[in-house]
Formats: C-alpha cells, structure tokens, sequence
C-alpha cells in the first residue's frame, strides 16, 4: 500500500535491447493524486505499437517520492510486454542448392541457415536428409530434355503387352510416356498410340521388333549410356553420405544465421555428380514456449538441394606409360637402344571411370625433346577416342638407326587436349635413346709390331676414336710365348690407362732387360685385356678394335747364343814329328752352345 497524499512515480527501462522506454510505453512519469479517506488509485500506462520484432520486455515502475506519509515496502511493479512482431525470426536455408567434394576421407561440410525478422531467444532447428526426385525438375534444368535420353523414334508398335500408363487429355503423351520410362531403371523402350482423340503410352522392359507398321505409334528406345548417367544423379543414403532423420542444430539469441552439417561419405568409386535433400521439418524456441502468436516459423526455402560433384575421376583420367621391365618411374621414363625401326609401344590408360565418350591428343613435345624428327625417330601423333567403357589405347614410336656416334636423346611424347569430361592425371612419357655407336671411343694399339734389343726402351701408343666422352679405363699386360716369363725381360710387364673426356692417345713405355745370358730371339706378345667406362652409359660404352687389340713383341737375340768358335790354346801353336802321323787339332766353343752347326776349316 502507499501512504500518501500525492505521489511521484518512474518508469525504469530494463532487459531491453536497442530502444528507449518512450519508444514501447506512455507516459513514462507522472503523479498521483489523493484526497482524504480515498484508500487507492488507478492510472494508465499506454502500450506503444511498432513493426520491430522484440522479445519480452519488461519495465519497472516505481514511487520515488511522496510529500507526506511515506513510501511502503512495494515501491517498484513490473510490467512485461511479451514478444511481439515476429521476434523470434524466420528460418530458412540462406540458398536452395549447395555443391560439395567427395574427399578423400569422410567429410563435414555446412549449409548455411538465414534467419531473418527478430533475433530474440535460442532456436532449435530440426532437419532430415531425402533422397532427390530428379527426373522432370533436374533432367529439364539440363536443358537436354526427357527425349535426349532416348534414340530417335520409329515408327510403329510392338504388338506385345506392356505397363500402360494413363495420359491426361490435357498432357504430351510422349513426355509423359518418357518421363515415366526414366522413372523406371527397368524400362526400355516405350511407345506411344495416336489417333484421332486417343492416345496411349506403354512402357517396356525389353527391346525388340516392331510388329505392327503404322504411322499411328511411335516407338522410342531408352540411350542406356545417357540414361545411366541420369539416374546417377540420386546419391545413396548411407553410401554417399550419413542418414540425418531427425536431426537438430542452435541459433544463439542475437544471431541471424546458422550451420547445418551434412557428412558426405568418401569411396574410391568413379561417379558422376550425385544430389541428396536437406529438408527443415519445424523451429522451436529453446526454454519456455512463446506465445502461439508470435513462434517462430520456417520460411519457404525450406528445401536445399546438395550436389556432391563428380569425383574419382568419373569419365577418367589419362596417364600414358610403358610397361616394358626396362622402364623406369612409374613407366614414365623408358631406355632403348638405337636399332633401326625400332617399335617403341607406350600405353595410354583412361583410368578411374570409363563413363561417356571421351577422346585425348598425344604428339612428341619437339621443344622439349633433344632427338630430332626423321634423324633420329618417327612419331606423327593422334586423336585418340575412347568409347565409354574403353581404358587403354597403344601408341608407338619408331627408332631410327645410323652410325654416328651420340649421347643419350630423348624423345617426350605429351598428352594434351582432352574432351568429353575427362582430365589429364600425368601428361608426358620420355623415351630415351641411349648412348650408341661407342660414343666413348673405340680403343687400339697404334702398330701391331715391336722390334727390341736387350737394354732397349720401346713404346707404343694407345688410340682412342673417334669420340671421347667419357672416363675409360684400359689395362694391358705382357704374355710371353712358349712358356717365356715377361718379368724376367721387361722392368713392366702390365699396367692400365686412364683416358678422361677429351683424351685420345695414351702411352705404354716397356723398358727391356738386359743379360748376360746367351739368348735366341724371343717372342711376347702385349694385350690390351680389359676395358672400363664410366660416365656414359653402357650402350655407348667405349670398346677394342679386335684387328688391333694385340702386338708382338720380338727381342733379339744377345750375347752369342750359337756361341764362339775358336781353336783350343793348346792348338794354336802345334810341333809334331813327320813320323807322328795324326795331329789332334782342338776347337773350342765358347758363350752361347744353342744350335747345332759345323765349323769348316781350312790351311791357309
């Protein structure tokens, strides 16, 4: 109660948001007066209308003052005005079509809410997921057509029982009959009954023959290529992505959007663009309910379409490679050796899916190749075309021979120039010719004979033509025939040579030894035994000349081999009587005793 005369009172604002107590009431102050015995009063407060959504606002009132008496414990009153003008807002998805990617694991992505009108308080938002009804609405937005699933008409009928389907007076026969016949995965063929106001539709589930010759039916039969990519279009729940049937997400009081998650499901299996529904089913306000006049409602983009796009290369992705053991990186990179006409195959692959028709240019990428056209190979390039389900085309490059010695070439063929929906994964394969025509050099001793004396020194050289790329390494030794032994004539009987890019002639110094042992001519021989290339690869791996791979080597004979003949001391000077008869003459043999001869004499 108040005890007063006459009173003061105050409208205080609170828990209000963007606006002031003489925007929603009036007046907002004010006295009240009283007369003696009059126990209480009545005043009025005025409710002011708007457009703007607002959630419940409440405003206290209070005594501030009195100019007699005084004021009681019940000072202050609240008055509520309740939500108003749509304050909790209009729900609904922000777009009606969302394209996804199929990653390569299982994946969340979002779909945008809108909410517009109030803000006010947390809502609830249910949804589910549907699959899509996508002939007549997705087959029409192609812009293709229901008749572009199908072959060119015929005329006439089958003359066999079908599914009948019935055709308002006021519908296309032929649109319907085929727009049925998409429906039906089974169906295919349909035709179609015209005459004078009649007219007819019958699906059929096989192909055949037409039996009946009139002008009056018109016989289509389903494009199972194009008609299978359309019915593609429906994901499958739980394959592609993850059954919602009565899911829900919050929008925070204040906020004017909101996320739906949708799990799209990953696989490895080529697929065209396939679509699934997220349907909103109602909004509620999170705590206590509004009043029925002012809930909140869904607004008409209450359906949102998801694309989830074309994946795991769907029409196929084109890599071209050899399968030969001798390649190398994957296939990409493979090693011959220079022969003439030499087929080289490459293999190109559409891998992944094999939907559609596809085709793809292969040619040799010149610039970037260091062979040379019709010197060193031949390879014209094509359009090669690949029906749906075609994966591998064979390509080939001929290797031309000649007999000049060359480094490694390469020739790079490139894919490039793709139709149809498909992609390029890996675009280039290197065929290389290696190293050829011992573009290291060939290696021969420059004479074939050697000629020595017993203290002489001798040489002779080693030849490397006619190129010299390359690090090669020969070794030498010295062979003695009939069981002689080299290190008992020469102070070196075997060694090797080093000739480094650019180096043509090396040297092979043989110092022979001397004796004084009585020796006949004797016979060695030297051979070039081993050879070593490095840095050149082994097709082009420097080689012997095999006429002038070996040298005889004769030293003379020394020191008297046959010996010295030459008569006895005893027999230079020899007295005898007449009488004696016989005289002895000795003649020595001194040196050397090899060989047998005669030594004749005379008197002088």
């Amino acid at each position: 109660m108040f005890d007063c005369n006459y009173c003061h009172l105050k409208v205080l604002n609170s828990h209000i948001t963007g606006s002031t107590v003489v925007d929603d009431i009036t007046p907002t102050s004010g006295t009240i007066f009283y007369v003696s015995n009059e126990a209480s009063k009545k005043f009025q407060i005025s409710v002011l209308p708007d457009d703007h959504p607002e959630g419940q606002e409440d405003f206290k009132i209070k005594l501030t003052s009195v100019t007699a008496g005084r004021i009681g414990t019940r000072d202050v009153f609240t008055l509520s005005i309740q939500s108003n003008d749509n304050p909790h807002g209009v729900v609904e998805f922000a777009q009606t079509r969302y394209s996804v990617e199929e990653q390569s694991t299982d994946s969340q992505e979002t779909l945008l809410l809108s909410r517009t009108g109030g803000s006010f308080g947390q809502l609830r938002v249910y949804y589910m997921t549907a699959k899509v009804m996508y002939v007549q609405d997705d087959v029409l937005e192609t812009g293709d057509g229901v008749l572009n699933f199908f072959h060119s008409p015929r005329f006439g009928g089958r003359g066999t029982q079908g599914e009948d389907i019935p055709v308002l007076p006021t519908e296309d026969p032929v649109k319907v009959c085929a727009v049925a016949c998409l429906r039906k995965i089974s169906c295919s063929a349909f035709e179609v009954y015209f005459f004078d106001n009649t007219r007819s539709c019958t699906l059929h589930d096989t192909t055949g023959s037409l039996q009946i010759m009139s002008s009056s039916f018109q016989y289509y039969e389903k494009d199972i290529i194009k008609a299978g990519e359309l019915t593609g279009v429906d994901a499958t729940p739980g394959d592609d992505y993850t059954v919602v049937t009565s899911g829900y997400v919050l929008i925070e009081q204040g906020e004017t959007s909101g996320e739906i998650p949708v799990t799209i499901k990953a696989d490895s299996i080529p697929e065209l663009d396939e679509k699934f529904v997220v349907v909103l089913t109602r909004v509620d306000v999170s705590g206590e309910p509004p009043s029925a006049k002012n809930t909140p409602y869904l607004g008409e983009t209450r359906n949102a379409t998801v694309t989830i796009l074309a994946n795991d290369d769907t029409y196929g992705a084109f890599t071209v490679y050899s399968n030969s053991p001798l390649s190398s990186e994957n296939g990409h990179v493979i090693q011959v050796e220079e022969k003439e006409n030499l087929a080289v195959e490459l293999i190109v692959e559409r891998q992944g899916g094999t939907i559609g028709e596809v085709s793809i240019d292969w040619s040799v990428d010149l610039a970037a190749s260091t062979a040379i056209y019709n010197v060193d190979f031949r390879a014209d390039g094509a359009t090669l075309s690949f029906l749906p389900g075609d994966t591998r085309k064979l390509i080939s490059v001929t290797v031309l021979d000649d007999t000049q010695p060359e480094l490694a070439k390469n020739i790079v063929v490139r894919l490039s120039n793709v139709q149809g929906g498909a992609t390029i994964k890996y675009d280039n394969a290197t065929v290389v010719i290696l190293e050829n025509d011992n573009i290291a050099g060939v290696i021969s001793l420059s004479t074939t004979s050697l000629l020595a004396e017993e203290g002489d020194t001798v040489s002779v050289d080693v030849l490397r033509s006619p190129s010299q790329f390359g690090t090669v390494t020969v070794n030498w030794e010295i062979q003695g025939l009939g069981g002689l032994n080299p290190s008992q004539s020469f102070q070196v009987y075997e060694g090797s040579l080093e000739f480094l890019p650019g180096e043509n002639r090396k040297t092979v110094v043989l110092d022979v030894l001397r004796d004084n042992i009585p020796e006949l001519n004797e016979e060695y021989q030297l051979f070039l035994t081993t050879i070593r290339t490095t840095g050149v690869g082994i097709s082009g791996a420097a080689t012997f000349d095999p006429l002038l791979r070996t040298a005889s080597i004769t030293i003379e004979g020394s020191n008297n081999p046959h010996g010295v003949v030459q008569f006895g001391s005893d027999s230079l000077n020899v007295r005898v009587n007449e009488a004696t008869g016989t005289v002895n003459i000795q003649v020595d043999r001194k040196f050397g005793d090899i060989g047998q001869y005669k030594a004749i004499h005379s008197l002088c």
